[in-house]
């Protein structure tokens, strides 16, 4: 959000720069509940490891990855549904609520990739492996920058390209995530055929990760 409102500011008319800092607030408590549900991730698979319980290692995994897909999926609809609504319940100026709305839309459509982002992140900090996250986030960060530049500059998309960098970015730290995930022999390392809900491990992530 920081690069966003930075290279608009430079780069792009007032009024894209308003529309932008308008859904900061939204932008953040999305990530910030995400972030706070991938807690119930950490701490289940952290737990299994320690008790060396390989079984509800595999479905605590597993369950995880599939929650954040379903959640995800779910929560994008539901953010493209409400974005407007919430812009007019904070009382969006009415000449830049349309971009505002624009920035949120096109932002909804990376939910499912944050979401699965932080859920990968919490089972590999939950194995030790805090490196790995951290890195792919330091890469999408910086392909967000170069790529607000190209879509703001070259293409002249304003509020439309920041939103574009940011979901782009997303995908890349998501992908990335998941791929080392899909590619690890460790007991937590994925697998498609395992992915499916475990109802006992789900609902200890939610119960874990909603209150925090």
């Amino acid at each position: 959000s920081a690069a966003d409102l930075i290279v608009i500011g430079h780069f792009a008319p007032p009024d894209a720069m308003a529309a932008v800092g308008a859904t900061t607030f939204i932008t953040a408590l999305i990530v910030n509940v995400f972030i706070g549900l991938s807690i119930g991730t950490n701490v289940l698979v952290a737990n299994s490891i320690g008790a060396d319980n390989r079984k509800n290692i595999r479905r605590a995994t597993h369950t995880a990855i599939a929650v954040s897909l379903i959640g995800g999926v779910v929560l994008g609809i539901v953010g493209l549904l409400v974005s407007k609504p919430m812009l007019e319940l904070t009382e969006t100026p009415p000449e830049i609520l349309h971009k505002s709305c624009v920035y949120l839309w096109i932002y909804c459509c990376g939910i499912p990739f944050i979401l699965l982002y932080n859920f990968g992140s919490a089972i590999l900090r939950a194995a030790g492996d805090t490196r790995r996250p951290l890195y792919y986030l330091v890469l999408a960060g910086i392909v967000n920058v170069v790529l607000n530049l190209v879509f703001v500059i070259v293409c002249d998309l304003d509020v439309a390209g920041v939103a574009l960098a940011s979901i782009i970015s997303q995908y890349l730290s998501a992908i990335f995530l998941t791929a080392a995930l899909f590619r690890s022999r460790e007991i937590y390392g994925l697998s498609p055929k395992r992915l499916r809900l475990h109802r006992k491990n789900c609902r200890e992530i939610l119960t874990l990760g909603i209150p925090s």
